[in-house]
């Protein structure tokens, strides 16, 4: 042993309470420590650890009270205590490695932290931590890692598996953007450090988010990493269990100043597989949709600039808003998904996917109150096929235009997809006055059931003003409106029937009409009729048959 300081309860300065500072073969058990002036234990420098059955507390409120602090150590077990203060249960500093924090009890305080790694330009490293049985309570975060802006070095081969979290401000939170005392324990609007910095591969297994049955708080995921499987490029996650939001509005300890409740911004490669699923207990907000004035209803899960993304066998039910939302991503896999909500539900798209390129979504049943899938503005290279949708409102692109916006879409495949008992069926939508495209566009071996537009272009569409049979248009179609332009879209092996006196609407821009559309061996049932204006193309094999003004 080199040095063990312990400083008397009576000392009244920021000091440590117990450091050990270079002791190999370190053991700690069986001990309590109580009201630290600053941190209660403080490890630095020591190999061989084993500390366990520890007792820690300090009042929630006190400042910098951390449980265990790490820092230079290496082989270190922290197993079987319960620890409760006003700040980080155990902090993970640089220079740690091979570190297994198992069955703690932590809460309140600011959960498990790696960090905050790179401060003053530091060069820091931490690797190899595992975080393991530990139930996390009525903290500000949960599983953290924070690394601040400028500095250097990695934190790699950090595993956090079978976690319980209860009413956590941010269950689960990377940060490269931290700034000592500039952010908010909530909500992340005080970023003040530009995005450098640090390397983090973390691997997320086996975590199960559990909301309070009274006052669960909301469910933030903000990852701002390049991530993951220890090569640099990949984060993989594993989701078992269920994420469950707050049931009441009054259970979000913060009312939702953002869009999104679980978030992933700037991960490369990363990959989320089940089976789990996410509840976003949406009924709450769905009753109040219209009055919610101070609140934003948040999408469920959001990926933002994720190259390389794959969402595979899990299951989202009862969004807010939308269950999954997609922008900016390329290369992008997702199957195997069953996301439902009622069908009188407001705005629950299935998936939303805006701004993204050469992406595949497949083998899923989509079951909501508006699009199955809706592809918006930004949309190059994507391919839907083997999807069950309905109710809802089928599969859309659009609405394009909206704002005066220049949208476009191209290279949209929807091919051997089941859509039955949905508002619509296969919807292209544009606002008048905007401008763009939506161009190479093919609906192949589709069937329609009990749909009430099964084919529909709009290009007159006004959001929340259009009925389900198309007798309400409010957007007068004027000659000299700019019009985002619909061209080279092909229907194919399209069958069904139709729940509307409309079953086939080509609904065209008198300036900027519809280009090459081609309908061949598209039978659609039910006793319903084609409209067709300002469209040119061909119909072949067409039932009921199309004829243009």
């Amino acid at each position: 042993m080199k040095l063990i300081y312990v400083i008397p309860s009576s000392y009244r300065s920021q000091q440590k309470l117990v450091i050990a500072h270079q002791c190999p073969g370190l053991r700690l058990k069986g001990t309590t420590h109580i009201n630290s002036p600053f941190l209660h234990i403080s490890i630095d420098g020591c190999q061989n650890v084993d500390i366990g059955n520890l007792h820690i507390s300090a009042p929630e409120n006190s400042p910098n009270t951390d449980g265990i602090d790490i820092s230079g150590s290496s082989h270190v077990h922290i197993h079987d205590s319960n620890i409760q203060t006003g700040d980080d249960c155990v902090a993970i500093n640089g220079g740690v490695v091979d570190l297994n924090v198992t069955n703690v009890d932590c809460g309140p305080g600011h959960g498990i932290s790696i960090g905050s790694l790179g401060e003053n330009k530091q060069h820091d490293t931490v690797e190899q931590v595992r975080v393991q049985n530990c139930n996390i309570t009525g903290t500000t975060n949960g599983l953290r890692i924070k690394t601040v802006p400028n500095g250097t070095g990695y934190a790699r081969g950090i595993r956090f598996q079978d976690i319980n979290l209860v009413n956590v401000g941010n269950p689960i939170i990377i940060d490269q953007h931290y700034c000592n005392g500039n952010i908010s324990s909530s909500d992340f609007d005080n970023h003040v450090c530009p995005p450098q910095g640090f390397f983090v591969v973390v691997f997320l297994t086996f975590c199960y988010i559990i909301s309070s049955p009274e006052t669960a708080s909301a469910a933030t995921f903000d990852v701002t990493s390049y991530g993951a499987k220890g090569d640099g490029t990949t984060d993989d996650s594993q989701l078992l269990g269920s994420i469950t939001a707050p049931k009441t509005l009054e259970g979000w300890k913060n009312c939702p100043q953002r869009q999104f409740w679980i978030y992933f911004s700037m991960v490369q490669g990363l990959a989320i597989e089940g089976p789990g699923q996410i509840d976003g207990q949406g009924s709450a907000w769905w009753r109040v949709k219209e009055s919610t004035e101070t609140c934003d209803r948040p999408s469920a899960l959001h990926f933002f600039r994720c190259p390389g993304l794959r969402l595979k066998g899990t299951t989202h039910i009862n969004s807010p808003f939308l269950h999954i939302s997609i922008d900016g991503c390329q290369n992008v896999d997702i199957g195997n998904l069953h996301i439902s909500a009622p069908e009188n539900s407001p705005n629950t798209d299935g998936i939303d996917i805006s701004g993204s390129s050469h992406v595949h979504i497949h083998d899923s049943n989509i079951q909501t109150g508006d699009d199955c899938v809706a592809i918006n503005g930004g949309v190059v290279d994507l391919n839907v096929t083997n999807v069950d949708c309905g109710p809802g409102h089928g599969i859309s692109i659009g609405s394009l235009g909206e704002n005066n916006q220049h949208d476009t879409v191209e290279q949209v495949r929807v091919q051997n997809c089941n859509i039955t008992g949905t508002t619509n069926g296969l919807r292209i939508k544009t606002v008048p006055n905007g401008t763009g495209y939506a161009r190479g566009i093919i609906f192949q071996d589709i069937n329609l059931v009990n749909v009430e537009n099964p084919i529909i272009i709009d290009q007159h569409y006004c959001n929340g003003n259009i009925t389900s049979n198309f007798d309400n248009h409010v957007c007068p179609p004027q000659p000299s409106a700019e019009a985002v332009q619909v061209s080279d879209v092909t229907y194919t092996n399209i069958h069904g029937s139709s729940a509307a006196n409309r079953a086939i609407v080509f609904d065209c821009s008198e300036k900027y009409k519809c280009t090459g559309i081609v309908t061949n061996n598209v039978h659609i049932s039910g006793g319903g009729i084609a409209y067709c204006k300002n469209t040119q193309g061909q119909f072949v094999d067409t039932i009921p048959n199309v004829s243009c003004d």
